[in-house]
């Protein structure tokens, strides 16, 4: 895709373009604000999608869905009422993924809100007996069963009472409207076309970087299950610091990071967009060709 002109002592010196096979092996966009790196990005999206492949926005503050729309494409808005999406983020796609299901959903909450060993540890066994009961429950069903969970001590208690604040947000309210409930759509209409996830919708931070990584989830699944690996999907995460944060060396890896570092033996890029390098996992840039 052509990207624009480079210019050299004031002369235009030649056009700047990607080859897909480096955009397959994801790019990193930089620029602190006003700097033009929004419109850098959502110009190599229009670009990307008149070479025919497929786009997702993860659009953080709002600023692409009018733009997407005119252009041809679709734009939802979790946490509305209108052009709304509700992704069920306890969905499993097969009994088979069950156990690759709990962990990855444990290590999400758990990332994001920084669950104690304790924490985790009920979080885990209470979404084990959810799908016990049922194959997609909803963080509702979540919530009951936590309350069923059989509680020995006081520290228990204290667990099952800070698991059950934080997982309350998110049956009220816009987040209600986002993820407790059933997918709302099918998730091939994520993957077709010119989409943007206006994320603004949810005004908690939390909320927008547990959605994102539940869509980055979905992208993953779907690239694992093609036949062929060359690129005909990208996914750019607007502000990215917020989804694959920096960390220390001795932490482990993130869902983000894990992902990222896979996807592109499945034909899918990942532009990630932020104001500095040093804002990002240091494996973003270990994994970025451009």
């Amino acid at each position: 895709p052509f990207i624009g002109w480079a210019f050299y002592n004031g002369k235009k010196a030649g056009a700047l373009s990607f080859h897909l096979c480096d955009v397959q092996r994801h790019i990193a966009l930089f620029g602190t604000t006003g700097s033009g790196k929004s419109t850098t990005a959502i110009s190599l999206a229009f670009r990307l999608g008149s070479a025919g492949i497929s786009v997702m926005i993860l659009d953080w503050h709002g600023e692409h869905s009018e733009r997407v729309i005119a252009a041809g494409g679709k734009a939802f808005h979790p946490g509305s009422t209108v052009s709304g999406l509700t992704v069920n983020p306890l969905s499993c796609p097969s009994s088979k993924d069950m156990s690759f299901q709990v962990e990855f959903i444990t290590d999400v909450f758990a990332q994001i809100f920084q669950f104690s060993a304790p924490q985790s540890y009920m979080f885990r066994e209470t979404l084990k007996a959810c799908y016990r009961s049922k194959l997609n429950p909803t963080l509702s069903d979540l919530i009951k069963e936590l309350g069923l969970m059989p509680i020995r001590s006081s520290w228990g208690h204290e667990t099952r009472m800070a698991l059950m604040r934080r997982l309350k947000v998110f049956t009220e309210g816009a987040c209600g409207l986002a993820t407790n409930g059933d997918d709302s759509v099918f998730w091939e209409e994520l993957f077709k076309g010119l989409v943007c996830i206006d994320l603004s919708f949810l005004k908690d931070v939390n909320s927008r970087a547990i959605f994102a990584n539940l869509l980055l989830k979905l992208v993953y699944d779907r690239a694992v299950g093609r036949e062929h690996n060359h690129l005909e999907h990208v996914t750019f995460i607007d502000e990215a610091q917020n989804i694959i944060p920096p960390r220390r060396p001795e932490q482990p890896r993130s869902i983000g990071e894990r992902i990222l570092a896979e996807l592109r033996k499945y034909g899918e890029g990942v532009a990630v967009i932020t104001q500095f390098p040093s804002s990002i996992s240091l494996e973003v840039l270990k994994n970025s060709s451009i």
